[in-house]
């Protein structure tokens, strides 16, 4: 049966005048992702889909509206989120947004350590690196830093643990650097120094600590543990690696030197 001038509402076209084409950016890392699959979904069923060439695909659907925007790229996140499109409007999709890209490895901005101390949640610090602290129990450290007389021995809290702070970098396409600080205090050379449980701020930064009037006392930045870079597997968001760091030695004043506390082997993942 022929169409009718005012039968065009039956046809499956936009009676608009014209068809309903969007553009769609995708990006990954600060470049366009190339090949990510773009689907249009209203109601469940796809109304619009194509690939992306150079980051950009043109669609059309069938008239402005809200709709079920999901995008799927090789080694990236995937992406599904209702967004309210326009005619002949422009719309940008990050796929990386809330992640850190190492290269063309997508890192979360929020990943799990653990070493023979236990072990603690790092956090993109929003510029250059993930920090992570705790509190490990060591055999040692009860007794009380510094001389009671002179109103400092608790210049660092003992008591049998040892501040330990992670600093991971990315240090190439996919590789990574392991920093651990642990903290000692040494109150002069007639005391054998101590592992010591620092107070941090939310950052993990050692809080400035008040002497008293007393002298030669060392706390915090006891010594350094470091290895890297570490290859991570990489997989859509998702990273794990693990290795050996190389240890450090505090070296106290009396002849009595500190190690590691919590030895060489870590394991991060996300």
């Amino acid at each position: 049966m022929p169409f009718g001038r005012w039968a065009l509402g039956e046809c499956n076209c936009n009676c608009g005048g014209g068809a309903c084409n969007v553009t769609i950016d995708v990006d990954g890392c600060g470049a366009g992702v190339s090949g990510a699959t773009v689907t249009i979904k209203s109601g469940g069923s796809t109304v619009a889909s194509g690939t992306t060439s150079g980051g950009t695909v043109a669609l059309s659907i069938p008239s402005a509206g809200t709709y079920e925007v999901v995008v799927s790229a090789s080694g990236y996140p995937p992406y599904d989120q209702n967004l309210t499109l326009s005619c002949s409007g422009t719309y940008a999709i990050n796929l990386t947004a809330g992640y850190v890209c190492c290269g063309t490895c997508i890192v979360p901005d929020t990943l799990h350590l653990t070493d023979g101390g236990g072990g603690c949640t790092l956090t993109w610090n929003g510029s250059s690196s993930w920090i992570g602290c705790y509190q490990a129990a060591v055999g040692s450290g009860s007794t009380p830093c510094g001389d009671p007389g002179a109103g400092c021995q608790f210049i660092c809290t003992p008591g049998g643990s040892c501040t330990i702070v992670y600093t991971i970098t990315c240090a190439g396409n996919g590789q990574f650097s392991v920093n651990r600080q642990w903290s000692v205090c040494e109150a002069d050379c007639f005391h054998d120094p101590t592992y010591c449980q620092d107070q941090l701020d939310s950052n993990c930064n050692t809080v400035a600590h008040t002497c008293d009037g007393c002298t030669d006392v060392v706390c915090g930045n006891g010594s350094h543990d470091s290895g890297g870079p570490f290859a991570a597997t990489c997989t859509a968001g998702a990273i794990s690696f693990s290795g050996s760091l190389t240890l450090g030695t505090f070296f106290g004043c009396d002849g009595t030197n500190l190690s590691s506390p919590v030895g060489a082997s870590i394991s991060v993942s996300s």
